[in-house]
């Protein structure tokens, strides 16, 4: 039933359909999330928002360390260089951005950054998303599955508590 549904979401029938959200507006170093790699550390600084068109992170690389080559996607994305110099990998071309520079782009290439300069480089990096299929990557980030494959669009997609079930609509 929906009930045993929601229930196994963490919800139930009021909250669901209720309209009323209180929508977190600010947050603080408390509701980061962080996940250290060797060459880069990546900080999940606005929390699930991976649900939404904008996913914010602040991107740390390590002296001539480079991030996971992103598959080419529907999207956009930006960064800002807080500390640093990068190298932006987009397809076979690459582009060079240093401290107070900013970047832009479609993300219909496969893409990274790496870090070129003397130090650690620190971005923040955005990325518009248009939602569609869902995809899904391991925690270590070296393997990415297509869940779905339909005509229309995939969205408010979450997983449930126990992290092994996904919830989606669909056009």
């Amino acid at each position: 039933t929906l009930e045993n549904i929601l229930e196994a979401l963490g919800t139930n029938l009021k909250d669901f359909f209720s309209e009323d959200e209180d929508e977190q507006i600010v947050f603080s170093k408390d509701d980061f999330f962080e996940n250290i790699q060797d060459d880069y550390k990546i900080s999940y600084i606005i929390p699930n928002a991976q649900k939404n068109q904008m996913e914010p992170i602040l991107l740390t690389l390590e002296e001539g360390g480079r991030y996971k080559e992103e598959i080419a996607h529907d999207g956009q994305e930006f960064g800002y260089i807080l500390e640093g110099e990068i190298n932006i990998h987009l397809g076979e071309k690459i582009f060079h951005a240093k401290k107070g520079e900013s970047f832009y782009y479609n993300s219909g290439k496969n893409h990274y950054l790496s870090n070129c300069g003397k130090g650690i480089a620190q971005i923040l990096w955005v990325a518009f998303i248009v939602r569609g299929d869902v995809f899904v990557t391991s925690t270590d980030y070296t393997t990415t599955k297509q869940i779905t494959n339909t005509p229309g669009k995939e969205a408010a997609v979450s997983f449930a508590p126990d992290n092994r079930t996904l919830v989606y609509a669909s056009e």
